[in-house]
């Protein structure tokens, strides 16, 4: 690891290169013992729920609100974009956190909307915020029922890279290849390979997504937030 740092940024000084690898260290021992369900309950308890749980650090709650709000509408276009009628297809929003694109669903009209998470209490709150949506509580790295459906539109906004785990990473993807299908389009965001290490996050290559993005036609990455991007896969053959 060190001698991989090392030659990777020459241009650093010594002391630099060596504090970047003393703090990959600390992170990666972080990242072993990571516990994603009980780190998102925590978050999700923020007083006031909201923005405050998923929102950019740094910023304030009117600065999120407001962005927010500007990806809503990119995700509205891209919606509005691939599919002829909204009003047909069935949404699967995996890691639907605080419901920023179940309100997306909804303003559009979008058929059938099912929003996976950890956060029960969130959860429950969006059930009655959005009647006729499906809120599930679970574990999208797992086996589930949830993924023996398929589904024409499904999205990992702000997600992957949320999963520090490499063997849950690799189920998380066979599970969205499993319930993918020929006209599918799945949407994925992408941190920026230079974004501050987290305990919570791992920075994960386009070529980590290979599984997926073997299904069709790749478009972007487009920019989405000021540390990512987000790829559109058209999924162009039939999934097991």
């Amino acid at each position: 690891m060190l001698k991989a740092i090392l030659m990777k940024r020459p241009h650093l000084g010594l002391r630099s290169r060596m504090h970047r690898f003393a703090l990959s260290v600390q992170v990666w021992r972080q990242q072993r013992k990571f516990d994603a369900t009980k780190y998102w309950h925590e978050r999700h308890r923020i007083p006031g729920h909201g923005i405050r749980a998923v929102g950019l650090d740094g910023y304030t709650i009117e600065e999120n609100e407001k962005l927010y709000a500007e990806k809503g509408l990119q995700m509205a276009g891209y919606l509005a974009a691939d599919f002829a009628d909204l009003t047909r297809i069935k949404m699967l929003d995996l890691g639907c956190g605080q419901g920023h694109y179940a309100k997306v669903a909804r303003n559009l009209s979008i058929g059938t909307y099912t929003g996976v998470d950890f956060g029960s209490t969130v959860l429950g709150e969006l059930a009655n915020r959005y009647p006729g949506f499906n809120f599930i509580t679970g574990d999208i790295t797992t086996d589930s029922p949830i993924f023996d459906e398929k589904y024409d539109a499904i999205l990992l906004i702000d997600v992957i890279y949320h999963i520090v785990d490499d063997t849950k990473f690799k189920k998380l993807l066979a599970n969205i290849q499993r319930s993918a299908k020929a006209g599918s389009v799945i949407y994925v965001t992408l941190t920026d390979k230079n974004s501050a290490p987290h305990a919570h996050m791992k920075y994960r290559s386009m070529r980590a997504l290979s599984l997926l993005t073997k299904l069709g036609e790749v478009k972007g990455p487009d920019r989405w937030m000021s540390n990512s991007s987000i790829i559109r896969i058209n999924v162009k053959r039939e999934t097991v």
